[in-house]
């Protein structure tokens, strides 16, 4: 699976395995839109939320009242939903 991650770099050789930003890593690499981690969501405490600080959708507790669109069911309802695109679905 293909998957930019972070790593700490000495700044001596290298190669051009190297970016500056997880975008410039996408773009090089051919990576998808996002990855989605799949949440099983039986304690009624947790939903699914799109963070677009990470651009994934990942559970958070849920309170009951209130809230705002952002908040789905599974993780394949968030990615439909946040037009994440192509996405990579890992199992929890």
């Amino acid at each position: 699976m293909k998957m930019c991650v972070p790593f700490t770099y000495a700044g001596c050789g290298g190669n051009g395995n190297n970016f500056g930003t997880s975008e410039e890593c996408a773009a090089r690499c051919g990576v998808g839109k996002c990855i989605i981690l799949r949440y099983k969501t039986h304690n009624y405490n947790y939903n699914i939320g799109y963070d677009w600080r990470i651009k994934m959708c990942v559970p958070f507790t849920y309170a009951g009242c209130g809230g705002n669109g952002n908040n789905f069911g599974t993780s394949e309802e968030c990615a439909a939903r946040c037009g994440v695109g192509k996405c990579v679905i890992l199992s929890e």
